[in-house]
């Protein structure tokens, strides 16, 4: 690190030394935190209060601009790089920013809109903001001895370890609709 600030320093070039830290366990990179120590990732608090007041005031309304719905795309696109489950929940949105063209013209926040929205405002909500490191390794079923099947009309089972599992379906699913896939 000595030699490199030398080095930036005799080419003049600058350096914002609040972006500049040595060997650290944790460190806010790009608006994300890295712990290393927690082997997690996770965005902070301020970023996470921002985006909820954002959905929070998108939410509220009955129609938006193109220009605020691609804002908060791009907020909701940040925040899915922690939240992987979040990239499910921005698919309509981004299909809704397509129904019109300019940036000033409005869409109307839909029945499914709002329960995008709603999914994310509870889910910053109530996330304890930690997203732990994956394995790049993969692990498949044969290594974990785990297999299972399921019939849509019937239930599900499976067996893991030396040892079988089954049931039945519950009264109360609803079957997806299979004329829409």
């Amino acid at each position: 690190m000595v030699i490199m600030m030398m080095i930036f320093k005799k080419r003049n070039i600058p350096v914002a030394s609040h972006k500049t830290i040595g060997p650290v366990k944790c460190l806010e990179y790009l608006g994300i935190i890295l712990d290393t120590e927690k082997m997690e990732a996770r965005l902070p608090t301020n970023k996470v209060e921002r985006i909820c007041e954002f959905i929070s005031k998108i939410y509220r309304k009955r129609k938006c601009t193109k220009r605020e719905l691609l804002q908060l795309l791009g907020h909701l696109n940040f925040a899915s790089r922690v939240i992987l489950p979040g990239r499910t929940f921005v698919s309509y949105l981004v299909n809704l920013s397509c129904t019109v063209n300019d940036l000033h013209h409005y869409v109307y926040l839909s029945k499914e809109c709002r329960t995008d929205l709603d999914f994310w405002l509870r889910f910053l909500s109530n996330w304890n903001g930690v997203n732990m490191f994956y394995n790049k390794d993969y692990i498949s079923s044969f290594d974990m001895e785990l297999f299972t099947d399921s019939s849509p009309t019937k239930g599900f089972g499976g067996y893991h370890i030396e040892e079988w599992f089954y049931s039945s379906w519950s009264g109360n699913l609803e079957l997806p609709d299979e004329k829409k896939y």
